[in-house]
């Protein structure tokens, strides 16, 4: 998708997937164990090439690969590949040509010393944030092989639940709708500073935006209002009617 971005946390790095990568991403490829796990087909190095660089253009994905903090030499610097420390991806893609605000995710840890770490847990985590914040994602599915119970596992850890199953082609689709209390869960693992998130697409706002506004004031997850007791969480702002409506994750109690 050509989204030039970097998203950490605590035991992963998600950087875009870059040429300087492709080498050992190809060299995983063709171990015939992932390449069941992806359902991918064997490519060449050229195709590898030519599949990354298809990535990076492409509006309807996005895919980062994942660094293992413990793997990184010396300090970590953006730009830099740092394919020492790449031991997997994650994608997501938007195709359902119904909902644009659907995606399909996927995850990969390819490297077998970086499994069992909580790294794929955590990708899969900051991914949907870094969607939700950037792509106004709404409603995330995954499709995984029946007999990866492993994967299945962590999806439903994370609150997935069985859409489908297909035995023909032995896989289970599962999906996750967000509610707002999710959404709010979900952007604050990826930093959003402390605003309004705006009841039609999700836009933040800073402090100094929000006073300009109306007048309001926040500090850190607090909100202080004329009308409004003061009390902490994430707001849920109706622009139409200029009107602060519910919090996410609190009541509002209007004073009298």
């Amino acid at each position: 998708m050509g989204v030039d971005a970097t998203v950490e946390g605590e035991k992963v790095i998600l950087v875009p997937y870059m040429e300087a990568h492709v080498p050992k991403y190809h060299e995983w490829m063709r171990d015939p164990a992932l390449l069941q796990a992806t359902g991918s087909e064997p490519l060449s190095l050229d195709e590898e090439y030519q599949m990354q660089h298809s990535w990076t253009v492409d509006p309807l994905k996005q895919t980062f690969i994942i660094l293992d903090k413990d793997l990184v030499e010396g300090k970590f610097t953006r730009g830099n590949p740092h394919v020492e420390a790449m031991v997997g991806d994650v994608n997501i893609y938007m195709n359902d040509p119904d909902d644009p605000f659907v995606a399909e995710i996927e995850i990969m840890v390819a490297e077998s010393k970086s499994r069992g770490k909580g790294l794929g847990k955590e990708s899969v985590l900051l991914m949907m944030a870094f969607a939700i914040k950037n792509l106004e994602i709404r409603k995330f599915r995954a499709k995984i092989g029946d007999a990866n119970t492993a994967s299945l596992d962590m999806f439903r850890k994370l609150g997935f639940e069985e859409a489908s199953h297909s035995k023909i082609f032995k896989e289970v689709t599962l999906e996750l709708p967000l509610s707002e209390s999710k959404l709010a869960e979900m952007l604050v693992l990826i930093d959003v500073p402390p605003g309004i998130v705006m009841s039609r697409g999700l836009r933040e706002y800073n402090a100094s935006t929000i006073r300009e506004a109306g007048g309001l004031q926040l500090s850190c997850c607090e909100a202080i209002l004329p009308s409004l007791k003061p009390t902490s969480g994430w707001l849920n702002y109706d622009q139409a009617n200029d009107d602060i409506l519910t919090f996410i994750s609190h009541e509002v109690m209007r004073s009298p």
